[in-house]
């Protein structure tokens, strides 16, 4: 007795503990989903640098007064200065300044302490030559302002900031929003089209799942029959419904059974295997029998005798042919019939706040 507890404690840990890093590796995935591609096409695409970015630093010279502070305040004293003493108005005068940008670490300490904001970081980061010797710049090189990659019109520049991530990812998702709002008021045939396509699709996916000798295979065609059904939801603007099945049904019970399909021996399975055994042949007279039930019930019911009235949210029975329209009022109007163990009244809902139950 006690040994088969521990057993059954033991396993239910297993299976926690690898639910948990299965779910640690999903969520390691599902953080990558938001970014967008690094990879650049240079020269014909360039990134625009972030706020803040560290590049070319950029040199005025008349707001210099030679105080040799960035010369003290960098690690490696890189900045040369070249002045003058004046004199006549007690003054220095600069001469020269250069930086070498072959050795400077863009740390950005000269930049912060420069007491009269002659010196400031620019977007400019392409700096390779063929010598190392043009890579040091006097006053004059750097003194010119980099060229804007936004005004380079031969170029297409690349978004690299969060905040305009953002805000690409707010105006794709409100016009995808828009799309869907608009997309479902389809035209009539093309609304019957998609109506066509999706049913096929769920009488193909519905016969692979039972024809399919592969398990995996036939759980991911039960998968597909259930994706068709939430589109099905979408077509009839049952948005809540559609994401309803996708994530309970799509996403939840049919994983769970794929993973309780794969914990399996299907070496057990294959043994003594037959094409057609009695009880396959009459599963599948059943099957087709009450298939035929179904398609000959749906094409002979008057679906257009049933007529929906704006006016108290009623349902008006009209040229009822056919038992089946009888049950289907009667259930639409006294029962909410959903998949859980229970059913709504809505008789005890107040009228003001009812709604078209269908």
């Amino acid at each position: 007795m006690f040994p088969m507890v521990t057993g059954f404690m033991n396993y239910g840990q297993q299976t926690v503990r690898a639910a948990r890093y299965i779910g640690q590796s999903f969520m390691i995935t599902l953080s990558h989903v938001n970014r967008l591609p690094i990879t650049i096409q240079y020269p014909y695409e360039k990134a625009i640098a972030m706020e803040r970015f560290r590049g070319r630093i950029h040199f005025e010279f008349d707001k210099c007064i030679a105080c040799e502070v960035c010369v003290r305040v960098c690690p490696i004293d890189l900045p040369v200065i070249d002045w003058k003493f004046e004199t006549d108005i007690r003054k220095k005068r600069l001469l020269n300044y250069s930086i070498d940008f072959g050795i400077c670490i863009f740390c950005g300490n000269c930049v912060e302490y420069c007491p009269t904001n002659c010196l400031s970081m620019t977007e400019e980061y392409e700096l390779s030559t063929y010598d190392r010797h043009e890579l040091n710049y006097n006053q004059i090189a750097l003194g010119r302002l980099p060229i804007s990659v936004l005004d380079d019109y031969t170029i297409r520049t690349i978004f690299n900031s969060p905040q305009i991530k953002k805000k690409i990812f707010y105006e794709l998702s409100t016009i995808f929003s828009g799309l869907v709002s608009i997309g479902m008021d389809l035209p009539g045939p093309i609304h019957d089209f998609l109506l066509v396509f999706l049913g096929l699709g769920l009488i193909l996916g519905s016969i692979g799942v039972v024809l399919f000798t592969n398990p995996i295979y036939s759980t991911f065609s039960l998968r597909f029959v259930l994706v068709c059904i939430s589109l099905f939801y979408i077509l009839l603007n049952s948005y809540f419904v559609a994401a309803a099945q996708l994530l309970i049904y799509v996403g939840a019970i049919n994983v769970l059974i794929l993973f309780a399909v794969m914990f399996m021996n299907g070496s057990e399975y294959y043994k003594d295997f037959h094409l057609l055994t009695l009880e396959d042949g009459v599963t599948l007279l059943v099957c087709t029998s009450i298939f035929g039930l179904l398609m000959t019930t749906i094409t002979d019911t008057s679906w257009y005798g049933i007529i929906w009235t704006t006016r108290s949210n009623q349902i008006i029975e009209h040229d009822f042919l056919s038992n089946s329209q009888q049950i289907g009022i009667h259930t639409n109007r006294f029962w909410i019939i959903t998949r859980t163990p229970f059913f709504l009244d809505p008789s005890h809902i107040n009228n003001s706040t009812s709604t078209t139950y269908r």
